[in-house]
C-alpha cells in the first residue's frame, strides 16, 4: 500500500525540514487548540497537545514499516484528542483528591525509553542526547522545564521572535526523540551481536 498525499508532512517532521514543520504549524495547530478549548481546555493546553502529538506522530513514523493511509489531520486529531482526554482524566484525580505522588509527571516523550532499561540508563541516555545539542538548544530546555519560563519569557531572554522558543522547543524535543532511538537501535545492534 502506498504512502497518502500527506506523507510530506510526516517525512518532514523526519527531515527537520523548517518550511514543512511550519507549514503544519500554521495549518493544524488552530484547529488542535481549538479542540482543545471546546473540550474545556484554554490555548496553552492546546499548545502543549498539539507538540505532544507531533511527537506521538514522528515516533510513529521511525518505525520503518510506518504507512499514512489517510490524511496527516485524520492521523493527528484523534491523537491530540486521546491526549488531552488523559490530561482531563490525570487533573480529575488531583481535582478530587488523588495524590500527586500517584500521577506521573514525566512528559510523555521521555516514555520512548524502553522499560526493561534501568532508571540510571534512561537518565545517563537522556543527558547524552540532550548534552549533544547545542548550547542554545540546552538553554531552552534548561529555562523551560528547570526555571519553568514561559515561552513569551524565552523568545525575550533568547531574543526569538513570536513564537519562536515554542518553535524551537519542538524541534529540540524531535531531535532528543531520533537521538534516543538512533541509541537504543545501536545498543540494540550491539546486544544482538554479543549474543550471536
Amino acid at each position: 500500500m502506498n504512502q497518502h498525499q500527506d506523507y510530506y508532512y510526516v517525512k518532514g517532521l523526519l527531515d527537520d525540514d523548517c518550511a514543512i514543520v511550519e507549514e503544519i504549524y500554521k495549518k493544524y495547530r488552530p484547529l488542535i487548540i481549538g479542540i482543545v478549548k471546546r473540550m474545556k481546555g484554554n490555548e496553552a493546553d492546546g499548545e502543549g497537545v498539539f507538540q505532544e502529538g507531533l511527537l506521538v506522530v514522528l515516533k510513529l513514523a521511525l518505525d520503518e514499516n510506518f504507512k499514512l493511509t489517510c490524511p496527516f489531520l485524520g492521523l493527528l486529531k484523534p491523537i491530540c484528542r486521546n491526549k488531552w482526554i488523559d490530561e482531563l482524566k490525570r487533573r480529575d484525580k488531583l481535582r478530587i483528591g488523588g495524590s500527586p505522588e500517584n500521577i506521573e509527571e514525566i512528559p510523555d516523550w521521555d516514555n520512548i525509553i524502553p522499560e526493561k532499561i534501568t532508571w540510571e540508563k534512561r537518565s545517563e541516555l537522556l543527558w547524552d542526547c540532550i548534552n549533544k545539542l547545542s548550547e542554545k538548544n540546552k538553554s531552552i530546555f534548561r529555562l523551560r522545564l528547570r526555571d519553568r519560563k514561559k515561552f513569551n519569557e524565552i523568545d525575550t531572554i533568547l531574543n526569538y521572535s513570536c513564537g519562536g522558543a515554542r518553535v524551537a522547543f519542538c524541534r529540540c524535543k524531535i531531535k532528543l526523540t531520533k537521538c534516543i532511538f538512533g541509541s537504543r537501535k545501536h545498543a540494540l545492534s550491539q546486544k544482538e551481536e554479543q549474543n550471536f
